[in-house]
């Protein structure tokens, strides 16, 4: 499959005409055999035009393979490492203690190894499949008297944390770097804004009480078991998802072809890859791409963060992005029904 880019980054987004993607996108894109690689740094320091060039080659990205890989995004790598470190640690504890975080209702805590399975439509051929991944849900950090606690509202419940006395970094450290990675998603939504055809600003209003989920992966891995799926087909629900790139191998995309690449490890870089809620709200123009994790041949550990509106935003599509006459692709919802309704369509087991 070819996408005509000339057409990708002039037309359809609302009148909006940005610069031709770079030709170092435009041939990952055309050849597809691994994420384009965008440089973030000229953006990120206000170098005139870098944000337009920036959005031109995310709006080709997002039109076609969905996936990418930023590098000079400003997250410290100390941060990514120490995190996942304190993944490794608490996932080494024993398991009667780790049931004591066991999620429950909701979503935060820890999910024991082959808990999930995608139940969802789309995603027959991998529905006998379970992700043989353990995790840990962490979401927006809440506090008692938080209104969505107080009224018990379901996936909106205060963290769990590691007893302090096992671990005593755990929390700070998951906190600094879900803190880093927010704090880019909240510099990345102008250029996905300008992307949509939109002013940079355009978003910030559904995101002003925005919500975040990050979810800590540990995969205990399996020399026998490789090439083995450990996390079945899916596309994330969110606006858009980071993930520090791992150099263990195991994250498969599913390109315009059909086909599945292993994505190859950019020291440093942190793939961006649009959700389910970034697909409706373009009317889906934007790709949600179902990608997958094959099992690793030793430990690993990813640690992805979904970025997502507050939970009263709707998903209309921007101005621009219905064309007239033309009929909504997704039922009109708000983002925390969308949100619950993703979340509850994976089955889990009892404790």
């Amino acid at each position: 499959m070819r996408v005509n880019l000339g057409e990708v980054s002039m037309s359809n987004f609302n009148g909006i005409k940005l610069p031709d993607p770079t030709p170092e996108v435009a041939h990952a894109i055309e050849v597809c055999t691994e994420l384009p690689l965008l440089d973030v740094g000229d953006y990120l320091a206000g170098k005139d035009g870098a944000l337009e060039q920036l959005a031109a080659n995310v709006r080709a990205i997002q039109s076609s393979l969905g996936f990418s890989a930023i590098v000079n995004h400003g997250v410290d790598q100390s941060f990514i490492d120490e995190a996942e470190q304190q993944v490794k640690e608490a996932f080494h504890l024993p398991q009667d203690e780790l049931q004591k975080y066991f999620h429950g209702e909701h979503i935060q805590g820890y999910w024991p190894a082959n808990s999930v399975t995608n139940v969802r439509p789309g995603y027959e051929a991998e529905k006998e499949w379970k992700s043989t991944l353990a995790g840990w849900a962490v979401l927006r950090d809440r506090e008692p008297d938080d209104p969505k606690v107080v009224k018990g509202i379901k996936h909106r419940a205060m963290n769990k944390w590691p007893d302090p006395k096992l671990l005593p970094d755990f929390k700070a450290k998951i906190n600094r770097y879900h803190n880093a990675m927010v704090d880019l998603a909240f510099k990345l939504l102008k250029v996905y804004s300008v992307a949509l055809g939109q002013s940079p600003d355009f978003l910030d209003e559904d995101f002003a009480d925005s919500e975040w989920y990050g979810r800590l992966n540990y995969y205990a891995g399996s020399p026998n078991a490789e090439g083995e799926l450990a996390n079945t087909a899916h596309s994330d629900h969110s606006f858009i998802t980071l993930l520090p790139m791992s150099p263990i191998p195991g994250l498969q995309v599913r390109t315009p072809r059909m086909d599945w690449i292993d994505v190859e490890c950019v020291p440093g870089a942190i793939i961006v890859n649009g959700g389910e809620w970034l697909n409706q709200l373009s009317n889906g123009r934007f790709m949600a791409t179902p990608h997958r994790v094959t099992e690793p041949p030793t430990e690993r550990v990813s640690m992805p963060l979904f970025f997502d509106p507050g939970d009263e935003a709707f998903n209309d599509p921007l101005p621009g992005l219905a064309a007239e006459g033309e009929e909504r692709k997704y039922p009109r919802k708000n983002f925390y029904e969308h949100f619950a309704g993703y979340i509850d369509a994976y089955t889990t087991p009892k404790k």
